[in-house]
């Protein structure tokens, strides 16, 4: 099972289980490693943009997998 972080609301994160589609035609799956968040998902979190996010909101927009070995 897939668990999604979701902003629900100011100061408030969630889990949740999340819906996985699986990839269509010339599209591919990724595994991310790791995820962080951006300067937008702390003002998010912090209640700044309610007025703009569509809640509940998914956090931790920014994926990381690490670099192929050379």
């Amino acid at each position: 099972m897939t668990l999604a972080v979701r902003y629900t609301a100011a100061r408030t994160l969630t889990t949740a289980p999340a819906e996985t589609l699986s990839p269509g035609p010339g599209e591919v799956e990724l595994a991310p490693a790791y995820v962080g968040i951006c300067g937008t998902d702390l003002h998010i979190f912090h209640g700044d943009m309610d007025a703009r996010v569509r809640m509940p909101a998914v956090a931790a927009s920014a994926p990381a997998t690490p670099s192929p070995p050379d």
